[in-house]
């Protein structure tokens, strides 16, 4: 039986006692409630949470269902959850305890817990996926860095914690779609344009002054370079038609420079599945028609010569320009269009990942989707911090070809694809990371990635040391091993790994539900320490040991082996992390 079959029976259990209690009138809704023969209005399975405790010594998982109806039935926590408890009946559970304020506390029976694993083996590659989506269409936005420079350490942040939590997505049945927001208009644009005009004509000869607000570092020269090859000295001079050069120009280096971004995502292993064009959105028309849309359903006004948004009608701090006395539109109406366009492609669930710097957005973008009449919880914006690289304890700068970052191509050459994800996800989006490269490169158990994949590798070792001594590994053959064989797995390490390993679809269901992926790595870690322990004593206990003499015990723990390695594998899988056979 899977943990969330197991979960969805304790709800029924728990909500057919609450039943069973007011059946026997052993507790009653006090008058000022609004009952559903005698139950709260709205109460159901659903209503009721049933969580891992911390502590595993207050059993395999806690119900505060007691808690949560103690004020509607006028009864102290502590006395409705006995009177509960009283009525479930669950026999997947050796023991249900009380313990206050008025928890509920179940423990696995043996029985079960041997059952849930071989579950695990029975699902293999599955085996982790919950369904918790049913196919619901999600945008995830992620990534979406101007084209105006080579892609830094901090957007490769967002990069992997967009590409990470869309497979986690599609992992519990969303039908997620990886999508970058190109700001292929506007100032920012024009701005790559000038600066690369600039360095051309320097390179050229020209004695001008680079502008202050242009953007630096090597590349600009790089991609002036090219368009010299490119164009000769035909731009050398500067010419009343310079804005059309200056277009040019900024137009061959944004396609350039987001086919450098795009190119870097792909190496580290993130492949969008639309990169959507903020100029088409003018070119379509979309944001004409928006424009109409928001002025019919009376959300604009105009003040000062300008086209305002009624943005406060949303909870926005202020109402926001669309259009401004000069005719030009503003971000504000691009936003709410293309927020549009993706309501209009079918997704009924946007996400969308943002820097720290860029907080100030979020009222904005939720009052654009409250414009469209779209309910505020169908978009989610996650604000994730910035990196800092530690060298020998030192900040580093690694960049040659960029002014004032790092640039993640060049972290990617150093540490590696698999450190650089995995470091990215390991810690909350919201905590600023310390990325300590040398932690990335190093091969010890003390570098988190290695020590996961270390622990897949192991497992294949000891399955390929078994084979050599004559015993069946496939992952199918031992799944057919007989229950008395696999009880042999009977020690407190032992039944903590396999409770342990059943957890993973709950924490699936929990990353996905708390916008919360680190979440994951704090698990594999936990689970994989279990096991590493496990392993370790059977070099100074023969006890411990996996492969011996015992055939059936030999067996049993080869059960356990693959338990661990499928477990670790999915967690890798999911999170787009190689795994090594040997290392």
């Amino acid at each position: 039986m899977s943990e969330q079959t197991i979960l969805s029976e304790v709800k029924r259990f728990i909500y057919e006692a609450v039943q069973q209690a007011v059946s026997t009138r052993r507790i009653a809704l006090r008058d000022s409630e609004i009952s559903e023969n005698g139950m709260p209005a709205g109460f159901g399975p659903a209503q009721i949470n049933i969580e891992p405790p911390r502590d595993k010594a207050f059993g395999d998982f806690a119900c505060n269902i007691a808690m949560k109806l103690t004020k509607a039935y006028g009864v102290a926590p502590v006395e409705l959850a006995r009177i509960i408890a009283e009525f479930i009946k669950a026999p997947m559970f050796s023991k249900i305890e009380v313990k206050a304020p008025g928890f509920i506390n179940f423990y696995l029976s043996a029985d079960s817990i041997y059952q849930t694993a071989y579950n695990i083996l029975k699902l293999n590659e599955n085996f982790g996926r919950v369904n918790i989506g049913n196919g619901i269409k999600v945008n995830v936005e992620f990534g979406s860095v101007n084209p105006t420079g080579p892609i830094s350490v901090s957007h490769g942040r967002q990069v992997v914690l967009g590409d990470i939590f869309s497979s986690m997505l599609e992992f519990t049945n969303h039908a997620a779609a990886r999508e970058y927001y190109c700001n292929d208009a506007g100032n920012q644009i024009r701005n790559l344009g000038k600066s690369v005009l600039v360095r051309y004509r320097q390179a050229l000869g020209a004695k001008i002054d680079f502008p202050e607000d242009g953007y630096h570092g090597d590349y600009v020269m790089e991609l002036a370079k090219e368009l010299i090859a490119i164009h000769g000295e035909k731009y050398r001079e500067e010419t009343p038609s310079d804005e059309e050069v200056i277009t040019l120009f900024g137009d061959y280096s944004q396609i350039k420079m987001l086919k450098e971004i795009v190119g870097v995502c792909e190496k580290m292993g993130v492949k969008y599945d639309m990169i959507y064009s903020e100029r088409s959105l003018y070119t379509d028309g979309i944001v004409e028609k928006t424009q109409e849309f928001l002025k019919a359903n009376g959300l604009t006004y105009e003040k000062d010569g300008a086209t305002w948004f009624l943005a406060t009608k949303f909870d926005d701090e202020k109402d926001r320009v669309l259009v401004k006395s000069d005719g030009k539109s503003t971000y504000a109406l691009s936003d709410i269009a293309y927020h549009k366009t993706k309501y209009d492609r079918g997704f009924r669930q946007l996400i969308t990942f943002l820097g720290a710097d860029h907080h100030g957005y979020i009222k904005r973008l939720h009052a654009a989707v409250g414009a469209l009449g779209v309910p505020a919880e169908t978009l989610t914006i996650l604000i994730h911090q910035f990196v800092t690289m530690l060298k020998d304890g030192q900040v580093v700068r690694m960049s040659k070809r960029a002014a004032n970052y790092v640039e993640l191509n060049e972290l990617i050459d150093d540490v590696g694809v698999d450190a650089v994800r995995y470091f990215f996800i390991m810690r909350k989006m919201d905590a600023h990371l310390d990325f300590d490269v040398n932690l990335a490169k190093s091969q010890s158990t003390d570098n988190p990635v290695f020590y996961l994949q270390y622990c897949h590798a192991r497992c294949h070792g000891v399955l390929n040391e078994a084979k050599g001594r004559g015993f069946e590994t496939s992952v199918e053959q031992v799944a057919a091993l007989p229950m008395d064989i696999v009880k042999l797995l009977n020690s407190p390490e032992e039944v903590a790994i396999l409770k342990r390993a059943a957890d993973f679809p709950k924490i699936m269901e929990e990353c996905v539900r708390n916008f919360s992926p680190h979440l994951l790595c704090h698990y594999a870690e936990d689970f994989v320490k279990l096991f590493q322990s496990f392993y370790t004593k059977g070099k100074i206990d023969k006890n411990f040991r996996i492969v011996t003499d015992d055939k059936n015990l030999s067996n049993a723990r080869l059960f356990l082996i693959h338990v661990v390695l499928i477990t670790i594998r999915n967690v890798l899988k999911v999170l787009k992390i190689s795994t090594p056979e040997r290392m």
